[in-house]
């Protein structure tokens, strides 16, 4: 037998802020103040959007413009643009920390081996490839190994 369609998301009170929420595809949506009829206007707007795109054929979520710029963005681009940020993210007393560096040496593996990839196609078991690599081409600790894997998922985030 089908399943029935999903739940409605509830409306709801967050306790700490006193703000109406909902949440919506794991996503906590705050409406306003709760009670408020801005709020239950804000509740009925998101809930009909849901509605539509629950309706979508194929699509369960509404697309974000990140997810299309990341549908055609290729690992060495994604690098770079991540780099140029970082760049000015890791300053301490006008001079860039060494967690910069630490994440250079980090992406060189995943350049080196999908670089030309598209980013929406890196996945899990791309992760673990790179850090095979990094295991076998590298004398590294498993500690050292394990950051860098961790920075390389920051970079995908």
């Amino acid at each position: 037998m089908p399943r029935k369609g999903r739940k409605i998301p509830s409306y709801c009170r967050h306790k700490a802020s006193g703000r109406a929420v909902a949440r919506i595809n794991g996503r906590d949506r705050y409406l306003g103040e709760y009670g408020s009829s801005e709020s239950y206007e804000q509740y009925e707007r998101l809930i009909a959007e849901w509605r539509f795109h629950q309706s979508q054929a194929g699509e369960k979520t509404p697309r974000s413009p990140q997810c299309e710029l990341r549908d055609r963005l290729t690992v060495n681009e994604l690098i770079l643009r991540y780099l140029e940020f970082a760049e000015g993210y890791y300053v301490k007393d006008g001079q860039v920390t060494q967690e910069f560096a630490d994440m250079k040496y980090a992406l060189r593996p995943l350049r080196k081996l999908y670089g030309r990839t598209l980013v929406r196609d890196f996945g899990p078991l791309a992760l673990k490839t790179v850090r095979q690599h990094m295991i076998e081409s590298q004398d590294l600790s498993r500690g050292v190994v394990n950051n860098r894997i961790n920075r390389v998922k920051i970079v995908i985030k």
